[in-house]
């Protein structure tokens, strides 16, 4: 099964937004998706889902069950997701502690979306096990310039650039031109771009599910495509003989 790691630059770019609407729209025609809130400095997720703070990663990567029995216990499911929420303090996010329920994760037969969060020399080697990496930027100039950073930590941890890809989160249609040179800027390919939809993103966040029409969802659903396809036609070694996401 594939592994999607979304992280991000500096600043709040929307990477739980992004992993939650991503991982919902590849699961709408697919397979049930896993959905890892690692962020070691604290997620969102539960927040974002109205998940259960009793449960989460926290109980889950120090379970002495069998990985795929703890999951079942600790995990919500969420339209066809099984969704794990995040440590709850950044303390708990110990890189081994992280690695380990990586590679717990890709042993458990689903297709699994983590949000990792900020990209730094330190975070960047979480996303080696990844078979694409998503880092999410707002567009403008200031946020490619951290977004550019962490492009640059994720490529001296030794991750190839063709497995690091950008989406580009809460472009206005008003402002095409921040998109296009968002994108020019940046030193990999922009795989995908969420436009700006405030009325979406208002009632998404209101009632703690993914967005669920509106220009948001179409283009969700177009980056699923997208990143389906990459993965697809990654080398079989790239992808470690691992399954596609459809």
């Amino acid at each position: 099964m594939s592994l999607v790691a979304v992280g991000a630059g500096k600043g709040s770019p929307g990477c739980s937004f992004v992993s939650i609407n991503l991982a919902t729209a590849l699961a709408e025609t697919g397979p049930q998706v896993l959905l890892l809130d690692l962020d070691p400095h604290g997620g969102d997720l539960a927040a974002y889902l109205n998940l259960d703070p009793r449960k989460g990663i926290n109980l889950l990567a120090r379970s002495t069950a069998p990985f795929l029995e703890a999951l079942n216990r600790e995990g919500e499911l969420r339209r066809n997701v099984l969704c794990v929420g995040g440590f709850p303090r950044s303390a708990d996010g110990n890189p081994d502690l992280i690695e380990t329920t990586l590679a717990a994760a890709r042993g458990a037969g689903q297709n699994v979306i983590t949000d990792l969060g900020r990209v730094g020399s330190g975070t960047a080697p979480l996303f080696s096990s990844a078979d694409l990496v998503l880092v999410v930027v707002r567009p403008g100039l200031v946020a490619v310039h951290g977004a550019r950073r962490a492009i640059q930590d994720l490529q001296d941890a030794g991750i190839a650039s063709s497995r690091i890809h950008a989406v580009v989160n809460g472009w206005e249609r008003q402002r095409p031109a921040d998109l296009a040179e968002s994108a020019a800027a940046l030193p990999v390919r922009t795989l995908g771009a969420i436009p700006l939809d405030r009325k979406a993103a208002r009632r998404s966040e209101t009632a703690q599910t993914p967005v669920d029409k509106g220009a948001a969802l179409k283009a969700f659903r177009a980056l699923a495509s997208e990143v389906a396809r990459v993965l697809a036609s990654q080398p079989t070694d790239q992808r470690r003989a691992s399954r596609i996401l459809r």
